[in-house]
């Protein structure tokens, strides 16, 4: 499928690769054979590999790229943590990010999100006393910072559940569909994380940094709209662009880039943040 990824190849293109990359077991990739593995992807990933019969090529469209980029990420993790498995004499020495709570909720949430049935939650937000009782039709999980939050429709508006805050998940015998227009990635798109506050406007913003901190965020983006328009300017500074709505846990990372980086538009974000900035410097004088 990495051949795919970059760009289209026919039968023979891929067999001849197939012929020469380090899993080749002496065995010719057939038409059979490919067809065979065509199928399982399918079936196991939900990922179509197409054929155009103008140039008689197969190929992967955009959208099934990033259904599998999305996979590859499990799979990743995963592959890591077998790897460790099989080792276990490196158990020690490989040491994975710990999500702290929340965790215990998983399989009951899952299970509800396959068979599409409504769960009950006791959910208890910081600062209240008592839990409240909702009743929620799960749409999707996402985690942000070590934290995993269920997205789902209650009462006709969606809403995000962090699971740590989560007293218990009860899946019920009720059953629900997900609206065929709803696809979470869409969802999520013009956030930074779960403020999913869509009263903040969607703007351009621009962030100069330097180029230490320009190379972590080209390693590591923030975002998936981050672009760098400006590689390096005359003083040394890098440029980044965002399109997003700029929420309240976006305003609070690009603080914790803290020094390394400026925002320079639009005025109000950059006026916010400094604001913020001069909050916090008080506290040290």
């Amino acid at each position: 499928m990495n051949l795919l990824m970059e760009k289209p190849h026919s039968l023979n293109e891929i067999a001849d690769k197939w012929c020469r990359s380090a899993d080749y077991d002496d065995k010719e990739l057939s038409r059979k054979t490919f067809f065979n593995h065509r199928k399982a992807i399918a079936s196991n990933f939900s990922v179509d590999i197409d054929y155009d019969y103008r140039t008689r090529k197969y190929f992967i469209s955009e959208e099934n790229k990033n259904a599998l980029h999305r996979i590859r990420q499990i799979i990743n993790v995963f592959s890591v943590r077998q790897a460790v498995g099989d080792t276990s004499h490196l158990k020690d020495r490989i040491l994975f990010e710990d999500i702290p709570s929340g965790q215990i909720f998983l399989q009951p949430i899952i299970k509800a999100m396959k068979t599409n049935n409504v769960i009950k939650l006791e959910y208890q937000k910081f600062g209240e006393a008592v839990p409240k009782e909702v009743r929620i039709e799960p749409y999707a999980l996402k985690i942000v910072e070590q934290r995993w939050y269920l997205t789902g429709n209650v009462d006709g508006r969606i809403h995000n559940y962090a699971l740590d805050r989560m007293v218990s998940a009860t899946p019920t015998d009720d059953v629900f569909s997900v609206p065929q227009d709803f696809d979470a990635r869409t969802y999520f798109e013009d956030f930074y994380g779960v403020f999913t506050d869509r009263s903040v406007p969607l703007v351009d913003v621009k962030i100069r940094t330097n180029e230490t901190m320009a190379n972590y965020l080209n390693t590591l983006p923030l975002h998936a709209s981050q672009q760098c328009i400006a590689p390096q300017d005359d003083d040394g500074s890098f440029v980044f662009l965002f399109h997003l709505r700029p929420t309240p846990d976006f305003i609070m990372q690009i603080m914790r880039l803290g020094e390394d980086a400026e925002v320079l538009s639009p005025e109000w974000l950059r006026m916010e943040v400094a604001k913020k900035l001069r909050s916090a410097l008080k506290q040290y004088e």
